[in-house]
């Protein structure tokens, strides 16, 4: 199995989330085998993996930088897109909002899975935003529980399955 992160921020970026991304793809790579973990990121970010699966390709997320991710994609065919949302490397662009809808019609049959790291501190907008790429993917995982029931308040209807796993800090 093939999985690529997307993530705005990586080290040496600070970002909790690039943190955790970071450690994600460690362990990952311990299970699948580092030739099978990619990561795309900001350009700003470096690897840390140590390998040629690492991407620091976009240097904004707007459209540019999604077409990047999409071609990058299309390029390794991972079974998995894992997307990160949001980190402070996005920018609040809406380009990564879009993303997981991008790859279901562009790049399939990647599954895309979205982990949300920040949803109730969010603006009414900044919730709409999450709802693209949370209805969009196939899998959600958020990292407080009480994400799943503040998601449903705003979108009562059909989401993909979401899954509760703390990132360490909840």
């Amino acid at each position: 199995m093939k999985v690529m992160m997307v993530t705005g921020s990586y080290p040496p970026l600070k970002d909790g989330v690039g943190d955790y991304t970071y450690r994600l793809c460690h362990t990952l790579g311990e299970f699948l085998g580092k030739d099978n973990v990619f990561v795309v990121s900001t350009r700003a970010g470096e690897s840390r993996l140590g390998h040629p699966g690492d991407f620091p390709i976009v240097r904004e997320w707007n459209l540019n930088g999604i077409v990047q991710v999409i071609k990058q994609i299309r390029s390794l065919r991972p079974d998995v897109v894992h997307i990160q949302y949001p980190t402070a490397g996005y920018k609040r662009r809406l380009g990564p909002s879009f993303l997981p809808l991008l790859i279901r019609c562009i790049a399939r049959p990647a599954k895309v899975i979205s982990t949300i790291h920040e949803y109730t501190n969010r603006t009414l907008f900044g919730k709409l935003r999450l709802l693209i790429n949370i209805v969009s993917s196939h899998k959600v995982i958020v990292v407080s529980n009480q994400y799943i029931e503040a998601i449903h308040r705003i979108w009562p209807f059909q989401t993909p399955e979401m899954v509760f796993i703390p990132d360490g800090t909840n």
